[in-house]
């Protein structure tokens, strides 16, 4: 190996994002004292003056990121005011790393169909035009849209022939 290359490495999925993909295992971790007790750490979160351990708010956010990364997952949590609570954590809160922390548990949950579409309904931008499923982060549709104006230099092409 060339000194000058960083060797890959494959991390490990997260735990809940492998459970909840069967029906079982959801059933399971939705009922799991634990992960309950996460769900209201974060939607207690604005509710409490005291400072917050921002390690165990930081895990707490990948892990809800990671089972709302499933559609049952992000559907669940839609339904729970876990969206609402993840925007505002990623829009207002005051430490500008759990912000991003937020930020990126929600890119995990907009990564599947439903969650995309929970989150546009919570008024978060949410990427319209990929397939997330079957190839991932390539464009859909190849056709430009009318709307977009020219750029400089097609209108100079336009004004040379």
């Amino acid at each position: 190996m060339s000194r000058n290359r960083i060797p890959s490495i494959c991390l490990p999925a997260h735990l809940y994002s492998q459970i909840a993909v069967h029906e079982n295992g959801f059933q399971a971790v939705v009922k799991d004292v634990y992960f309950r007790n996460i769900i209201q750490f974060i939607l207690n979160l604005f509710q409490e003056s005291s400072t917050k351990d921002q390690l165990h708010l930081k895990a707490s956010l990948w892990a809800v990121g990671h089972f709302g990364s499933v559609p049952q997952g992000a559907c669940y949590l839609a339904n729970n005011g876990v969206l609402q609570a993840l925007c505002k954590t990623a829009i207002s809160y005051p430490v500008y790393s759990v912000r991003a922390t937020a930020l990126y548990a929600l890119a995990l949950i907009s990564s599947n169909r439903a969650g995309a579409s929970h989150l546009r309904n919570a008024g978060w931008n949410v990427l319209y035009k990929v397939y997330l499923e079957d190839e991932f982060y390539k464009i859909k549709d190849k056709q430009t849209d009318p709307n977009l104006a020219s750029t400089p230099s097609d209108s100079s092409q336009v004004n040379n022939n």
